[in-house]
């Protein structure tokens, strides 16, 4: 999944839409893409590894963690949503159960 795909994700899921032609529509893109760059770095962090090429299953993670922080920049006390936190946590747990084997 490239981060074209991921950023249609994202402003499906944030309910935005804009054109991609105009100056403030190229301006919230560009902050779309940098909340993308931030949750892969973000889910780094957390333990997990992102490969070169997203498969659908990273994409859509890189896409809930994007959405994430872009909903946190209003009120930092915002929670994770929970299928985000599983998520995470399932990918974590398989990836140390495939460094075992």
């Amino acid at each position: 999944m490239s981060d074209q795909d991921i950023l249609a994700l994202l402003k499906t899921d944030l309910d935005i839409s804009v054109d991609s032609t105009t100056g403030a529509g190229i301006q919230i893109e560009n902050l779309l893409n940098k909340y993308i760059s931030l949750a892969k770095v973000a889910i780094s962090t957390e333990g997990a590894t992102l490969g070169t090429t997203l498969s659908d299953e990273d994409g859509t993670l890189v896409m809930m963690y994007a959405a994430f922080l872009y909903r946190k920049r209003r009120d930092a006390l915002v929670a994770m949503p929970r299928q985000l936190r599983y998520m995470l946590n399932n990918r974590v747990l398989s990836e140390k159960a495939r460094e075992t084997e």
